[in-house]
């Protein structure tokens, strides 16, 4: 498997997991406003996930764009 191959798998890989991530903030945020005084760090947990998954995302999709 060369770099590029391995690169997009794991670009695959991280865009899936950033849909489940973003599916999973939208069900807290709405868990959240149905009862504002559930535990604020379920919220701050989930929003972190996010952003990780997001910018792994992105670091991928910046690396197989330059490998060409």
């Amino acid at each position: 498997m060369r770099l590029k191959q391995a690169t997009l798998w794991a670009l695959i890989s991280m865009i899936l997991l950033t849909i489940l991530s973003v599916s999973d903030f939208v069900v807290v945020m709405l868990d959240f406003v149905q009862a504002p005084r559930g535990e604020l760090i379920v919220l701050f947990t989930s929003a972190v996930h996010l952003f990780a998954s997001a910018s792994v995302t992105a670091f991928f999709y910046t690396s197989y764009r330059n490998r060409r």
